[in-house]
C-alpha cells in the first residue's frame, strides 16, 4: 500500500504544478505531495533498494519536484536534488526494460547505488 500512496501522492503533484504540462498552478500543494511521495517509498527502498519500481518512483518523484522547484525559485536546493538523483538514475539503466512503465513485478537490479 506504501507504493501506491506514493505514486498517488506523485500524481496529485503532478497535477498541482508540474511545470513542464498543464497545472492548477499550485505550488506548495505539489512540493508537498512530493514530499509526501518521497515519504511513502523511501522506507521501501530501505527494504528493498534494488526493486526497480521503488527506485523509478523515487527518482521521477525527487526529478519532477527538483523541475518544479528550478521553475519556482528553488534553483539551488532544485539542482542538488538533481544532482543527488544521478546515482539512482544511472543504477536504472541496467534494470528496467525499454518502456519503464512496463516494469515487472519480480524484476531486480544488479547494481547498488
Amino acid at each position: 500500500w506504501r507504493f501506491v500512496l506514493s505514486d498517488s501522492y506523485f500524481k496529485v503533484a503532478n497535477v498541482l504544478r508540474y511545470p513542464l504540462q498543464p497545472n492548477l498552478g499550485d505550488t506548495k500543494g505539489a512540493l508537498a505531495n512530493y514530499q509526501k511521495s518521497i515519504a511513502f517509498v523511501e522506507p521501501l527502498l530501505a527494504k528493498d533498494p534494488n526493486r526497480p519500481e521503488y527506485v523509478l518512483q523515487w527518482v521521477q518523484t525527487r526529478i519532477n519536484w527538483a523541475t518544479l522547484l528550478n521553475y519556482s525559485g528553488g534553483e539551488p536546493r532544485g539542482l542538488e536534488m538533481l544532482h543527488g538523483t544521478l546515482p539512482a538514475a544511472h543504477g536504472l539503466q541496467g534494470c528496467v526494460p525499454s518502456k519503464p512503465n512496463a516494469l515487472l513485478p519480480k524484476a531486480r537490479c544488479t547494481r547498488r547505488w
